[in-house]
């Protein structure tokens, strides 16, 4: 009988191909399963590979976000998609501090 439980957060977790994220990312689930998403330590595992955390309080405190995955290659399902995300924080950014100048 294997001693292994599916809902014990067990692997490591990678930003993109090859590169791990540090110690305060822990997989979404049991690796040994399958592969998941990961999220920061003491945050929500979401659906859609997303992750929520808060962080402070007032506005701008609650934070959805993609951590990563436990695929080293990042090619699995459960590995969030970045592509664009940089650039569509900035046209954010540039869109708020316009609004408040």
């Amino acid at each position: 009988m294997s001693d292994l439980n599916i809902l014990v957060s067990n692997g490591t977790c990678y930003t993109k191909a090859g590169v791990k994220l540090g110690d305060g990312f822990i997989p979404c689930g049991n690796a040994a399963f399958g592969h998941v998403t990961c999220c920061g330590r003491g945050d929500h595992c979401l659906a859609d590979k997303a992750c929520y955390g808060k962080y402070g309080t007032g506005y701008g405190s609650d934070l959805t976000y993609f951590g990563g995955c436990t695929d080293p290659d990042y090619k699995d399902g459960s590995c969030p998609n970045k592509m664009g995300i940089g650039e569509h924080t900035r046209r954010a950014a540039r869109l708020e501090e316009a609004s408040t100048s």
